[in-house]
């Protein structure tokens, strides 16, 4: 028995089910998510025409068929197709295609060197968001054996490369002739290609020749839906019909709930009582079970529309206590860190699929170096004697530096402090009016819209002497302080793959750690202006 294994990491169902997490991160929304996909059909179908106008319009951050895309850089493995053909279907395709749209036309295959070239594209390129690779069976090579467990064992190795860097990889592959009456049964191959895939895609034509075809989806983050499209005269695959056209309830929360929380400043109740109020007929499904979870997952886009929840327990029921942003209570949930830092721990390492900045076990942050493979770790600290990896977030490491600090900008008061609020001071139950001019009364309303504020309030914070504080810039901070987090990652790859030798980061880990104490102490001392 091998007394030095670490033990499991586990966490308990009634933590996990209240635990805010991040939603999956889509390349096209609702449809095309991070991680790993195939689309397959017949040849000569359609599909590289489809892979091209879908490399060159998410570089251009365009809609995908009415579906938004997050915009970035994109790169497509064109390898049964020479540069003449590339170009010749682009003038056909569109205008002028960006910069940010990559093609290569020959590469290495799988376990020998493909892993690498893909590494090293997507550390040097950190926006990217989609690599196409047309097709799977140009990057296997020859001499391979098509069992379960080599196309499990190859598929796994690109999951594992879209995961760590946070983006989508779309296999293009073939179907078999024979019909079947479930359509992604016909992927060449084994079982083991549709079980490790994220997503699976299949492009089917009415009829030979036809210019109309079904596109089937379904995934482990999207539901089952057909697409019908129509191939136009540029050879662009327009959409006909989506049977998925009720909605997706995660784009809508936010505004349910704002036009929910308009009228008043606070709610306490259960998830059944939540959802019969924001969904009183039942028409877009928002069960009790669903208005948690759309909660939970979206605590991001409820903060930008500026309301803020806590989730706790009392007589065994869950409890949704949600606050408007100009509300007299607007507390600001312990558990959350909106940085992404990492407390301090003498906790094993824990290494569970989230997000950086997600909470990873109900009594800490996920360690943002814990990605390092055990053996690896012990191996890199017997040879250097590197001191053990502190669990705080160290320095940006792609030579941009630390972004500069917000602005701070004070409107009034004297000593730098805490809005207190007293359950007296919370009351308005008192009515004064006062004569003042018309451009001072623009005055007050602009900076009182400017610290996110009712007038009242900020009159009365004012006239009591308590400081009102804007944080200006915040939001580009934490965008920079996300990115150290993805460097950090791409870090701990390289060290995987043995192309690090030692990542000693306790001095830069430090600096930033000093950083991120500072914003959480300006977060406690007034407002933030998004």
């Amino acid at each position: 028995m091998n007394t030095n294994t670490e033990p499991l990491c586990t966490i308990d169902g009634a933590t996990l089910m209240s635990m805010p997490l991040r939603p999956p991160n889509f390349v096209v929304d609702t449809l095309l998510s991070r991680g790993l996909h195939i689309l397959a059909g017949s040849p000569k179908v359609g599909k590289s025409w489809l892979a091209l106008w879908l490399a060159v319009t998410v570089a251009k951050g365009e809609p995908v068929w009415n579906l938004s895309v997050n915009q970035g850089t994109t790169l497509y493995l064109c390898l049964e197709d020479s540069p003449l053909r590339i170009q010749n279907r682009l003038f056909e395709i569109t205008e002028d295609a960006p910069s940010s749209v990559h093609f290569c036309t020959d590469s290495h295959v799988l376990g020998q060197g493909l892993e690498e070239q893909l590494e090293t594209f997507l550390a040097e390129h950190q926006d990217a968001v989609l690599v196409i690779i047309d097709t799977l069976q140009m990057i296997r090579g020859a001499g391979y054996d098509n069992t379960y467990a080599n196309d499990y064992r190859d598929l796994s190795v690109l999951k594992k490369i879209a995961d760590a860097h946070g983006a989508a990889i779309l296999l293009i592959h073939h179907l078999r002739k024979e019909r079947a009456d479930d359509v992604f049964s016909r992927i060449s191959g084994t079982t083991a290609i549709s079980g490790a895939v994220d997503s699976s895609f299949t492009l089917v034509e009415e009829r030979r020749g036809s210019g109309r075809a079904k596109l089937s989806c379904i995934g482990r983050d999207i539901e089952y839906r057909e697409l019908e499209l129509q191939r136009n005269g540029e050879n662009v695959w327009e959409l006909v019909s989506d049977s998925s056209q009720s909605g997706n309830p995660e784009e809508h929360i936010s505004n349910l709930l704002s036009e929910f929380m308009r009228s008043r400043t606070e709610f306490t109740g259960t998830p059944t009582e939540l959802s019969e109020q924001i969904d009183p007929d039942g028409a877009m499904g928002i069960t009790p079970r669903k208005v948690t979870r759309l909660i939970l997952q979206n605590a991001t886009a409820l903060g930008e529309a500026g309301i803020t929840h806590i989730v706790r327990r009392s007589n065994g029921k869950r409890l949704f206590q949600l606050h408007r942003a100009d509300s007299a209570i607007n507390p600001v949930p312990q558990n959350l860190d909106p940085f992404g830092t990492v407390r301090p721990t003498e906790a094993p390492v824990c290494a569970f699929p989230v997000e950086v900045g997600e909470c990873a076990h109900p009594s800490r942050k996920r360690p943002l170096l814990g990605l390092l493979w055990p053996q690896k770790r012990n191996q890199l600290r017997g040879r250097e004697k590197i001191p053990p990896l502190r669990r705080e977030p160290a320095s940006h490491l792609s030579g941009r530096g630390l972004p500069p600090p917000p602005r701070q900008t004070q409107y009034s008061g004297q000593k730098p402090g805490p809005i207190l609020r007293t359950e007296d001071q919370m009351k308005k139950d008192t009515t004064f009016s006062i004569r003042i001019s018309s451009g001072d009364l623009d005055t007050i309303k602009r900076k009182a819209k400017q610290a996110r504020m009712s007038q009242s309030d900020y009159v009365t914070r004012c006239c009591l002497g308590r400081q009102v504080v804007v944080i200006e810039d915040l939001k580009e901070a934490a965008k920079q302080l996300r990115s150290i987090g993805n460097n950090l990652n791409r870090l701990t790859v390289l060290a995987n793959m043995g192309r690090l030798d030692a990542a000693n980061l306790e001095g830069m880990a430090q600096e930033l750690a000093s950083v991120s104490a500072a914003l959480r102490e300006l977060q406690e001392r007034g407002r933030w202006q998004k």
